[in-house]
């Protein structure tokens, strides 16, 4: 009869890969997180710098003032619009 051999992980070995895991992940949480507030506060940054150039575009398309106006809005962000100012008389 053959002896038929056991196949998988031993609780030390399977602790042990927890154990590393833990580390790694450990330090690279706060990186991590560092890595995402960049990137949210670029994306404000570009949210915002696209309402400008609007402003801009509409001032220069119309031959007058343009002013952009931040809304509140329930995220987390303001939101934006152009309004156009046409000189008075």
């Amino acid at each position: 009869m053959q002896r038929l051999t056991a196949r998988g992980f031993t609780l030390l070995e399977t602790m042990v890969a927890l154990a590393i895991m833990g580390i790694v992940l450990a330090a690279g949480v706060p990186s991590m997180s560092a890595w995402i507030f960049a990137g949210k506060a670029a994306s404000a940054s570009q949210f915002y710098a696209e309402g400008l150039a609007l402003a801009r575009g509409q001032a220069l398309t119309h031959n007058s003032a343009s002013r952009l106006v931040l809304l509140a809005n329930p995220g987390k962000l303001l939101d934006w619009r152009v309004d156009i100012c046409f000189p008075r008389p």
